[in-house]
This record gives structure tokens, sequence and C-alpha cells, in this order.
């Protein structure tokens, strides 16, 4: 295989047909072509624009040809070649789309292809486009999801003479070269991974950290700097103008001496005269060159252009330094610079055209993630997909409607006063970020927005080559707003906005940037007033002021001289300072103060009532606490109510409800905690009681690589109507890096797809309110069926029945506690220190209180100290029943005191840490020894942290920690109640509806429901965790879980009269939740085998648009699945293995059809296989009279006349629902007055199966209907 250098320096070759053969196919790639090749005629056939049914490609295509290379090998690719007529489609990025897609229906199985040529599969096209062999493109369109999804065209390419393509030759060419000794299925893959931009993101981002740490090194040395931020803002801004400039580079707008490289062509020629080259070239480049009008020519810096926008404005640190050595430049834009080694495209990727280069976007990604580390400030970049998502869901939200518009740009349906309504109330939404970090946000609602305004313009208005750029800009000066508190963020946003405007001006004389420093701006969003809720008496002079205050900021946007730029910052300074006065009456607002600041959007003209914003979308950090006197500013604490938690995504989220406008929608991601912790409870009563809650999805963990799982939540600010559903998705263990099922999973809950329950994900539909009915008000993802047993009178709370206390917290492990081995930062215990079991029970009360005498004991201190356990994963295996507890702690009087008294600034300077002691330390103690009545008492330990948690075990009759915590049974054995608790019914009722965090406290658990009488069960219970505990003893990883808990499972099940239908919800949920525990458990297996009928069935429903499934009442019903009323069969008589008549699958659909009489009713469907196929009754005619579908239903009543008794008459409706994959034979089932007999049987509906009742079961279900009657 060639080597990266090898491979640049034959395209650099590359100058005509014939080279492009021999340099690029050949020798490049390797491919099998015949060595003395000189012409593609030699190698290829032709598809015409007729074939490929493609019109208007003669316009774009030489000759209207697009070139075939013949097959060669086992090679599964169809490669087509393109020879563009006009450079502009490589130039400017535009035009070749369209293209390749319309040549793609040509060539993949459709009904509008030429069925007599052959078809390719999608996945198996690569195309390489051309012009004049001096441009080139290679571009594969991946497979979506669904078949009708529009498929994403992924491409990479390079111009004659580009240099900058090192990465190109080194991550995707390498990959299209010839393959040996593989499968067609394994060349597909590998030839794919050309196409795959992760890689190139990932070493960007490696290599731009290495360079970034490198140059502020170097900086550091050049100047007196105040702080670590000041640096790092300066290093940050000279990255951004460089990274701008060589973005623009690619636009054409920059030349030095005849060289448009141009930031290598500079820092090639040097400095000027023995000045270094930023004293002499870059300085001036900067600040006059770019900045000033009129002094974009020099010998100094080339022909450049005037850009304005603040981005080339001197500021106080510019001036702090006077000079760059020259070294630090190379490693940036030397001739093998970093930002020479990559191929750079100023057009920003959309979630269907993605260019394998480095784009505006990686500005977000490489600040997020590498320059600023905002993890550390709980701050993520949100990937395009999710943005693309969030913002179409609230530009819906705030048209009502319009789908087709908004995700396709298609007007077809929208007539002409429709299309102006709509283009003058989307001109005029406004957008708010409050925490717009590097812009993704606002970057992508402009992307919606250009392209939802361009459509509705097209269909109302006639579009100049300007108005790309004049639509972007009138976005950015109207509709979009932002706030952060970092300004390293605030400046790649202004900087990703500027880059967005600059890709759609199509000429070399383009106008200056906008000045942005009023539209995204720079605080702290959250400590100011409510904006909306000002009671302030404004006078008639107020309203014009916020005018003209609006009118000089669009002013300022546009002006281009620093001096009357000046004059109009001080004229919207003293209009700022006036509408403070007024609006707070002299006094101090801290933070961004919204009603000031954007006065225009929560005063605009004409109302009489404070507005707001229209769409509030965000990403805001998490984990980072605010004061509790913020908090309180949102949740004053009510008096015998729960305290909000600190978090600030919490205090967010309440701002946005304050920032938006009766009916604005709001779209955030945040941590997923607050759906259902006890500590967000306030807010989530406040947006149950003021809110319509769209949808909340859990996303899986590697969308932002980190540790936190995160969640979408959306909604309108208006109270939910009556009956409103709102979606709840759990898409957390979608398989790694699988965006395509992710971006399926996100178009169903935006088409309002049906729900679904898989073993990688699950969507669920319910009623909010529902929510407020249990009173944690869990905002829960799962079946609403289950959460309503949550308040049943019929069970009772495990705080009722039991104490819960939590345990103590000494304050200094290391210093109390030993392990039985060493490890975890514990010394080991010393086993002749142990006091035995006899000893501890024969304690006094002053010993379990205060600790024991050593010299009575012996030396001996030591008791058991219950921990917590870690769960062993790889062999299924949980630390629950009887698992001694592997931590000791000294109770001995002296470190009892000892714990009641070290104050926590004792303990650091025992620690050597003295210099982190805290005002206070002193007066506080380390240690909390809680609880002293449950001390020394029998109970059942549990972990309440862990992503296993929690798990149970019998306790050691001693003390327990904060992380051990202890439940003391009231009422029930022990024993009993640790079946209950270990059950995996119980564990879904816990982690989807009470707290589903990997955090369980005391209170939590107090809140697991226990049936009132277990008197039914209670021994056989008892027998079975007996019988755990006693084999644990004689083998501590003994496998339960294969053995005694399936019998507990299946008990707790009938139990709590759980249905098939739900206990299929719990197994999947248990293996979506823990997918290693249940594959080491052997679980999964059995899972994916025992609902292979459901998963297929939901593979089915993903493979198809979410709109297929609500384009007809029968695809409505499969998209339901099978249930305790909804049943399908594939065949009435016909048996699928023999093909012959089988009386025994006729028999099969009157026990349904008898059971649902017997039950609640339902429909049976016939022609629909078990995993929902529609496959007709076609083959069940020969079997009936007539051999039509007359005779089915004649075949079928003369069954249900001659088998059932008596004669279910009016209850049995039959007809057919015609389909074009066939007939399906639809049979609804009103319930019967009086029980029916099939056969001289009795059948029921036991979940989706029908069930045989017969002897005291059918006595007592006949007793129990009869009473009911």
């Amino acid at each position: 295989m060639p080597t990266p250098n090898q491979i640049f320096e034959t395209i650099q070759r590359v100058r005509d047909e014939e080279s492009f053969i021999q340099e690029l196919l050949i020798r490049s790639l390797c491919w099998q072509i015949d060595d003395r090749t000189r012409s593609l005629e030699e190698i290829t056939f032709g598809w015409s624009e007729d074939e490929l049914r493609a019109q208007g490609l003669a316009e774009r295509i030489t000759e209207g040809t697009v070139h075939q290379i013949q097959p060669m090998g086992n090679n599964p690719w169809g490669i087509f070649i393109l020879n563009f007529t006009n450079p502009e489609v490589f130039v400017t990025g535009r035009g070749m789309t369209g293209v390749l897609r319309a040549v793609l229906r040509g060539l993949v199985p459709s009904k509008r292809r030429n069925s007599s040529l052959p078809s390719f599969d999608r996945e198996n096209l690569l195309f390489i486009c051309t012009y004049q062999y001096r441009h080139f493109h290679f571009a594969y369109f991946k497979t979506p999801q669904n078949a009708t999804q529009r498929p994403p065209l992924a491409s990479f390419g390079w111009m004659a003479g580009d240099t900058h393509i090192r990465t190109l030759c080194a991550h995707n060419l390498p990959n299209l070269t010839w393959r040996y000794d593989i499968t067609p299925e394994e060349w597909v893959n590998a030839w794919a991974e050309a196409f795959k931009i992760e890689k190139v993101t990932k070493k960007f981002y490696d290599e731009y950290d290495q360079v970034f740490k490198d140059a502020e090194r170097v900086i550091r040395g050049q100047a007196t700097w105040a702080n670590v931020e000041d640096l790092r803002m300066y290093t940050q801004t000279l990255f951004n103008r460089l990274l701008f400039l060589r973005f623009i580079e690619r636009k054409g707008w920059l030349e030095f001496q005849g060289n448009k490289d141009y930031l290598r062509a500079l820092f090639s020629a040097g400095g000027i005269n023995d000045e270094s080259l930023f004293r002499s070239r870059i300085h001036p480049l900067f600040f006059e060159g770019l900045a000033i009008e009129g002094r974009q020519a020099s010998e100094a810096i080339g022909r450049v252009q005037f850009l304005n926008g603040g981005l080339f404005e001197e500021n106080p640190l510019d001036r702090a330094v006077t000079d760059l050595p020259d070294q630090l430049f190379r490693p940036i834009i030397g001739p093998d610079g970093l930002f020479y080694r990559y191929n750079f495209t100023v057009e920003e990727s959309t979630p269907w055209d993605i260019e394998v280069a480095v784009d505006p976007e990686m500005l977000g990604k490489v600040f997020e993630k590498l320059v600023t580390k905002r993890k550390e400030q709980g701050s993520y970049y949100t990937p395009r997909t999710v943005v693309s998502f969030m913002c179409r869901e609230a530009l819906k939200g705030y048209l009502g409607g319009f789908s087709e518009l908004v995700e396709k740009s298609d007007t077809s349906r929208i007539t002409l006063p429709q299309a102006r309504e709509l283009l003058d109330k989307i001109r005029r939404i406004k957008v708010c970020d409050p925490a717009c970090g590097s812009g993704a946000y606002l970057i992508g609602m402009m992307h919606e927005l250009h392209a939802i305004i361009g459509a509705l313009e097209n269909r109302t208005e006639p579009i100049g080559p300007r108005d790309d750029y004049r639509r972007k800009l009138e976005i950015i000066n109207n509709n979009l707003y932002g706030v952060d508190i970092d300004l390293f963020a605030t400046n790649i946003a202004r900087l990703r906005l500027w880059l967005s405007l600059a890709v759609d001006y199509p000429n070399d004389d383009p106008p200056a940037l906008p000045n942005l420093d009023f539209k995204i701006e720079t605080e702290d969003s959250l400590t100011a007033p409510n904006p909306t809720e000002l009671l302030v008496q404004l006078d008639l002079t107020f309203q014009p002021r916020v005018e003209e205050y609006a009118r000089l900021k669009t002013e300022y946007a546009a002006e281009r001289d620093c001096a009357r730029k000046d004059a109009l910052r001080r004229d919207i300074g003293e209009l700022r300072t006036y509408l403070k006065n007024e609006l707070h009456r002299g006094a101090r607002i801290n933070g961004f103060d919204w009603a000031v600041e954007f006065a225009e959007v929560f005063f605009p003209p004409g109302s009489t009532t404070i507005g707001g914003f229209d769409v509030v979308i965000a990403n805001p950090p998490y984990g980072l606490p605010v004061p509790d006197s913020l908090r309180d500013m949102y949740f004053p604490n009510l008096r015998g109510e729960i305290k909000q938690n600190t978090d600030s995504y919490g205090i967010f989220m309440a701002r946005a409800l304050q920032l938006l406008k009766e009916g604005g929608f709001f779209t955030f991601i945040t941590s997923d905690t607050w759906r259902t912790i006890l500590t967000f409870r306030p807010l989530r009563i406040k947006i149950s009681g003021n809110a319509t809650i769209l949808h909340f999805l859990d996303l899986p963990p590697w969308i932002f690589d980190a540790t936190v799982n995160t969640c979408i939540l959306s909604l309108l600010r208006s109270p939910a109507p009556t009956g409103h559903k709102v979606i709840a998705g759990d898409l957390h263990n979608l398989p790694q890096d699988n965006w395509e099922l992710l971006e399926a999973n996100l178009n169903a809950v935006a088409a309002h797809g049906p729900d679904l329950q898989t073993l990688t994900f699950a969507r669920y539909s319910y009623r909010q309110n529902i929510i407020p009915q249990y009173e944690n008000f869990s905002f829960f993802i799962g079946l609403p069926a289950l959460y309503f047993l949550l308040n049943s009178p019929s069970y009772l709370k495990l705080g009722s029945i039991s104490d819960v206390p939590q345990g103590i917290s000494t304050g200094q492990n290391k210093y109390y506690i030993r392990r039985v081995s060493a490890g975890e930062g514990y010394d080991a215990v010393d086993t002749t220190k142990i006091l035995s079991q006899a000893e501890i029970a024969s304690f006094t009360e002053d010993e379990k209180l205060n600790g024991v005498d050593p010299n009575r004991y012996g030396g001996r201190t030591f008791i058991p100290f219950d921990k917590g356990g870690a769960a062993e994963t790889d062999d299924g295996w949980l630390p629950n029943y009887w698992v001694p507890t592997e931590y000791y702690i000294s109770w001995s009087r002296e470190s009892v005191e000892r714990m009641r008294t070290l104050t926590i600034a004792q303990r650091k300077r025992l620690e050597g840490l003295a210099q982190t002691i805290k005002p206070g330390d002193d007066r506080k103690i380390a240690a909390a020894l809680r609880n002293p009545d449950a001390w020394f008492k029998p109970a059942i330990s549990f972990s309440p942290t862990g992503f296993y948690s929690p798990t149970f075990r019998i306790g050691s009759n001693s003390m327990f920690g904060n992380k051990g915590s202890f439940i003391i049974c009231q009422s029930v054995r022990i024993e009993i109640l640790l079946g209950f608790l270990t059950a995996v019914f119980t564990k879904y009722i816990l982690k989807t509806f009470i707290s589903h965090t990997i955090e369980t406290g005391e209170e939590v658990i107090r809140q697991v429901i226990i049936p009132r009488d277990i008197s039914d069960m209670e021994n056989e219970i008892a027998a079975l965790t007996t019988a755990i505990m006693e084999r644990q003893k004689e083998d501590p990883r003994y496998a339960y879980h294969d053995h005694e808990q399936q019998i507990i499972n299946s008990l707790i099940f009938r139990k709590y009269a759980t249905s098939a239908d739900e206990i299929r919800e719990i197994e999947l949920w248990y293996c979506r939740r823990y997918p290693r525990l249940a594959t080491a458990q052997g679980f999964m297996t059995e899972v994916q085998e025992k609902y292979a009928d459901h998963l297929a069935r939901c593979e089915r429903i993903m493979s198809m648009p979410p709109g297929y499934w609500n384009s007809h009442p029968v695809l409505r019903l499969i998209a339901k699945g099978e249930s305790s009323q909804l049943e399908f069969k594939e065949t009435l008589k016909f048996d699928i293995s023999t093909g012959q008549n089988n009386s025994e699958l006729a028999k099969a659909a009157l026990k349904t059809i008898a059971a649902m009489l017997n039950t609640s009713g339902g429909t049976l469907l016939i022609g629909i296989s078990d995993a929902g196929e529609i496959k007709g009754v076609a083959r069940d005619l020969q079997f009936c009279r007539h051999q039509n579908l007359d005779g089915f239903e004649l075949t079928l009543r003369d069954l249900l006349r001659d088998r059932l008794t008596p004669q279910p008459l009016e209850g049995v409706e039959i007809h057919f629902e015609h389909l074009p994959e066939g007939d399906v034979c639809q049979i609804d089932v009103s319930r019967s007055s009086q029980v029916i007999y099939l056969d001289r049987e009795v059948y029921v509906r036991d979940g989706n199966r029908s069930i045989k009742l017969e002897g005291p079961a059918l006595v007592n279900w006949v007793r129990q209907r009869n009473g009911t009657q």
C-alpha cells in the first residue's frame, strides 16, 4: 500500500484524464486497472441522462454522461465518475449535492428508475466528481436508518495545487486502496471508513491542543500577564483570528504575492527589515488591513478585504503584547503547520451533507473540549444531530406544525397566502440561548431559519444571487440572541456566525461583517431579576426609548467606521442607563439584565404587556452549584417543602421559563437527574403545572463522551390541554456511535411515531396529568400502568413498615476503618483485634453508644462495619442476601470520643492540609454519629450508591456507614423482605419511577412499595431466600440468579398481578439498563429468544418512516403490537411449514376470539405475522369456499357458529383491509355478557396470550365475572 507521502506526490502529478488513471487510480489506489490504460473509454461505460432519469444533467455534467468503471474482481462497489462543466461547484461547495442525489435515484432500486438497467445498493456506490481533472471530490451516500429517509452524503476532496491535504492522504484515500482476500461485506466496510469524519476530528483535536499549549508557553514570556485568564484569552484570540483567516482563504478573498494560501505565504515571506513576522506583517494585517477601511493593500500584507465585526479591533491585551517570535507561528501556519496539514472548508456540515474536513463547527468542538476545558465547568459541546432535532422541534412548536416545511423545506402543501403569513411570522421569531457557549444552537437555528425562510421566499418572492447572504444577515440581526458568562465562549460564537455569513457571500467584494457586541453578550445569565415580573409603571416616553435603543443597536451592528462606532456605543449606553432607572428605580442589578439589554424583546412595539422570547434553547452547564440565595430567588422555600437542588442547570431551566413569552417554546439538553430525584421535585412541580410537556428523552452517554447522563426536555410555556400526551424516550443504551439509530429515534419522536420497547431503546407516550398522581411528580420513562401502583391502596410504602436510617460518617475513614485485606486506601485489619459476634451481642447500652474498653476484651475493639458492596458484572453476581462485610471499625471508647470531638480544622491539620481550612471549620465536627437508636440491631444493609445500587443483604447486627445504610423491619421478617427487595420487579419500580439515578438514598428506599397482604407467599419467599443464604455460606459467589432468584421473580410478578406485556417491559428494561450484567447472567440471550417476534416487529417499524405507521388503521394496529386486546395470526388454516391445511391453526384463531369475548374484547388481525409483517390471507383462500375473500369470511363465520357456544352473534365483526402487501382480515370483538365456550372449554386473555381456565381457577373466574355484572 502506498504511503501518505507517496499518495500526496502522485496527486500533485494529476493534470488530465491519463494522469488521473495512471497516478491516482493505479499508483495511489492500486485499483486493478490495466496499466496500459490511457482513456476512461477503455475502462468505463456511460449512463445517459435519460437512463438515469435525471433531467438537467447535461447542463451540469460533460455530455450529460456519468461514467461507470467496469467491475473489478469481487469488488462490490459501483464506481461512477462525474466530470462537471463548471468549477464553481468545487470552489463554492454549492451545486454538487443535487446532481449526486439525482444520479443516486437512477441507480438504486426505486419506482422512478429505469428497471431495465442494473441497480445498486446505496452503500455500494462511490462517486468521483471532477472538473477537468484539476478539482476532485470523492462522495459516498451513507445508509439511513430507514428506507425512505434521506441518505446523508459524506465527501472529501481537493483542488489542483492544494498542498494542505496531508491528512486526506493519511486518513481518507488509503481506505480506498485495493483490498485482497476480503469478502464483499468487509470491502464495503473498509471503503466506508474513508468517509468517517470522527477520525479526522479527533486527530485535529489532539494536535490543536498541543500546538495551542506550546504557543501559550511562548506567549507567556512576551508580556507581563495579570493572570492566567488574560494569557489564555490573548492566545485564544490570536488562534481565533488565524483560524478565521484560514477559513476565509477558501473564499479566495486574501492574496499575497499571487498566492491564495495566504497565511502560509505570509509566513514564508518572513519579517521586513529585521522586524519579526508579527511586528511587520501580522500586526498591520490584523489592526489595519482587516480593521480599517481603505488599508486593504500593501507590500507588507498583500491584498485583503475589510472585515470589520470587532474580531480585528485592537484591545488592551493586544496592546500589552508588542512582539511575538517567528518560531511561534511555524507550527500553526508554517509550510507544514497545523492549519495546512488539514483540509479546511467554510461550509458547516449538516446532518445530510458531511464534508470530511475541518469545518467551522470544529471551532466549537475544539473550544469546548480542549482549549478552555469547559468539561471542568460542566459544559459540553452539543453534536449537530441533536442541535438540528432540537431546533426543528422548537420551530415546529413556534409555527404550530408544518413538519414538511421545517424538516424538508417542502412548501408543496402550503398555499400562497399561508406562505406569506408564515414568512412574516418566522421573520419575527426571537430565539435565545442563555448559555450559548461556542454558539452551537445559534448556528443550528440560523441554518434551520435560513432553510425555512428560503423555501418560503421561493414560494412568494423571487430570489437574487445575494439572497443567501442577505437572509443570514437578517436572521443574525433580527432573530438570534446569546449570552454566556465565558468570554472565550462568546468570542467563538461570534466567530462562527461571521464565518457562516462569509460562506454565503458569492462575490470577491464582501461587505463588512456585522458588529455582534449587542447580540452575543458576556455576563451571568442567572443573577438579574425576572424580566417578565417587573412591577413598574412605565410612562409614555418609555416605549419610544426602547424603539430608539433597538434602532441604535441595529445601526451599530452595521457600522464600519471606528469613531462612529464609539459614538453609537455612548448613545446606547445612555439609553441603557435610562432603561435601568425606569425599570429598577435605582436598584443595583447583578449579572445580565435581560429586561434592559434585550429590551426590544421584552417590550415589543405596539404591545401593552411584557413580552419575551419565542424560543429558549440551551445546553447549560451542569454539576456546578449556585449559592443558596440564588436558588431561593427562583424557588422560594415553603415550610415543609423539599428545597430545590442548587445544580446550575436546574436554575437555568427556571430562568428559561421566565424568559419565554406565553406559549413560547423551551428545549434544553441537561443532566437527566432532574427527572426523578427528590431535590428536583420543586422544578418538576413548576414545569408540570405551568407547561405543556412535549417530550423528554434520555440520551446515550457517548454523545458527549462524558460520565454525566443527559436528557432533552422540550415544552411549551402554557398549561397542558386536557388529555395531552407526553413522549418519554429511553435512548441511553443505543449502541456506541450509532448516530443513525439515534437520528431515527429522534425522527420518530418528532413525528409522534409508535411506542416501542427494545433491548437498546424504548419510547412511551402517556397523559401528562398522570405525572402528579405520585407525590414525587416523577417524569418517568416507563409503562404508566405500573406507575399507578405507587398510589394504589393495595400497597404500602416501605417507610411505613420499616425504619430506614442513614448510617454514620466517621469524618476520617482511614483512621478508624480496616478491611479484611488491604486495599481501597485501607489497611488490613488485625484479625486478633476483632470482637466475636457473641461479644458484640452482649454489649451493654453504654458500650453500644460510647464504645468499649479494650482492657475488658483483651485489646479487641474492631467490630463489623456495613459499608456497601461491589457487584461482579463479569460473572453476573450482585452482593445480595448473605454477603459478610469486608470492613471493620474501631469501636473503642477513645475512637468514639474522637469521632464526637474532632473538628474539621483539626483533621485537616493532622492530614497536612492546614492551608485548606475554611472559616468555621474549627467549630464543625468532622464525623456524624447519626441515628444511635438504630445501632447494633438486626437489619437489612443496602448500598445506596453505584450503577447497580441498591443491593440488599443481611446486616451484621453491628455498625453501619452512610454507604451501607440499614432497613430495620418492624412487621415483616427480614428474609421475606429481602425477597421482595431483590426482585427485578422492585428494581424496575425503584429505578424507573422513584429515582432513576445511581443514587438510592434512605428517602428513596422508603418509597418502595410492598403488598399489604403477603400471607399467601411469605413462607415460600422465606424458604427461597434462606436457601440462597445457606448456599452462599458454602459458596460466596453462588449464582443464585440462575436458580432461586428466577422463582422469586415469578412469585413477585404474580403478587403484583403483572401482565405478560408488563413482564416483557420489565425484562427488556433490565437488559437495557444493565446490559453487561444481563449478558453475564445469560438473561440477555434468554430475553432475545423469548421476545424475538416482538423485537423483529420493532425493527421493522424502525425501518420505515414514522408517518408510514399512521397512514392506515391496520398499520397503526401493527405498530402498537400484540396486547391483551390485539393479536396477530399469520394464517387461518394454511400451515406455512408444510403448505397444507392445518385445523389447529383455525382453533388458535378461535381461542383468541373466545378469550376476547370472555375478557375485554379486542381485535384479531389474520394475515399478519407475529413479527408484524403483512402476509395477507391469499394463501388461506385455497382452503375456503369459492377461494375468495367472501368465502374466507363464510368459512370463518361457520367456524364461529359451529364451535362457539352460545353463538356470539353481534359480538364479532369481520371485514377486510386492502394493503399493497396483501388483504388483511380484521376481526373486531366486543366483550360478551355471557361466558363463551370453545368446544366446551373456557379461554380468557392473559396479557397477549389466550389461556384455558379449568378447575378452581375457572370457578373463581366465573364467580368473579358474574359478580361484576
